[in-house]
Protein backbone atom coordinates (compact mmCIF):
# COMPACT_ATOMS: atom_id res chain seq x y z
CA UNK A 1 0.00 0.00 0.00
CA UNK A 2 2.93 2.22 0.76
CA UNK A 3 4.25 1.65 -2.45
CA UNK A 4 1.39 2.85 -4.25
CA UNK A 5 1.34 6.00 -3.06
CA UNK A 6 4.89 6.45 -3.23
CA UNK A 7 4.60 5.83 -6.48
CA UNK A 8 1.52 8.15 -7.40
CA UNK A 9 3.46 10.90 -5.30
CA UNK A 10 6.41 10.00 -7.51
CA UNK A 11 4.46 10.46 -11.50
CA UNK A 12 3.36 13.76 -9.82
CA UNK A 13 5.76 14.81 -8.95
CA UNK A 14 7.26 14.06 -12.57
CA UNK A 15 4.49 15.41 -13.93
CA UNK A 16 4.61 19.01 -12.35
CA UNK A 17 8.01 19.38 -12.62
CA UNK A 18 7.49 18.09 -16.62
CA UNK A 19 4.57 20.12 -17.41
CA UNK A 20 3.73 22.75 -14.84
CA UNK A 21 6.98 24.79 -14.36
CA UNK A 22 6.70 28.56 -15.73
CA UNK A 23 9.29 28.80 -18.33
CA UNK A 24 10.95 32.13 -19.94
CA UNK A 25 8.56 32.03 -23.25
CA UNK A 26 6.42 34.79 -24.41
CA UNK A 27 3.50 33.97 -26.39
CA UNK A 28 3.46 37.30 -28.20
CA UNK A 29 7.13 36.23 -29.59
CA UNK A 30 5.15 33.07 -30.95
CA UNK A 31 3.11 32.19 -33.16
CA UNK A 32 -1.08 32.10 -33.11
CA UNK A 33 -2.77 28.76 -32.84
CA UNK A 34 -6.35 28.89 -33.38
CA UNK A 35 -8.41 26.18 -31.18
CA UNK A 36 -11.80 26.10 -30.70
CA UNK A 37 -13.27 28.45 -27.61
CA UNK A 38 -14.64 25.58 -25.87
CA UNK A 39 -11.03 24.18 -25.69
CA UNK A 40 -9.28 27.19 -24.66
CA UNK A 41 -11.58 27.87 -21.89
CA UNK A 42 -10.83 23.92 -20.71
CA UNK A 43 -7.15 24.12 -21.06
CA UNK A 44 -7.40 27.73 -18.77
CA UNK A 45 -9.07 25.74 -16.20
CA UNK A 46 -6.85 23.06 -16.34
CA UNK A 47 -3.86 25.10 -16.36
CA UNK A 48 -5.35 27.15 -13.08
CA UNK A 49 -6.31 24.49 -11.07
CA UNK A 50 -3.28 22.26 -11.03
CA UNK A 51 -0.51 25.99 -11.63
CA UNK A 52 -2.45 28.23 -9.79
CA UNK A 53 -1.38 31.53 -10.68
CA UNK A 54 2.09 31.10 -11.30
CA UNK A 55 1.45 29.46 -15.05
CA UNK A 56 0.13 30.12 -18.34
CA UNK A 57 -1.69 28.64 -21.07
CA UNK A 58 1.30 29.17 -23.06
CA UNK A 59 3.67 27.72 -20.66
CA UNK A 60 1.45 24.56 -20.43
CA UNK A 61 1.19 24.38 -23.98
CA UNK A 62 5.44 25.18 -24.56
CA UNK A 63 6.23 22.13 -21.78
CA UNK A 64 3.74 19.88 -23.33
CA UNK A 65 5.04 20.20 -26.90
CA UNK A 66 8.78 20.16 -25.48
CA UNK A 67 7.92 16.81 -23.67
CA UNK A 68 7.95 15.54 -27.58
Amino acid sequence: MQTKKTDKAIRTAQYKSTFLTPTEFMARKGKTVYISKEFHQKLNLLVFMLGGSKLTLADYLQNTSASF
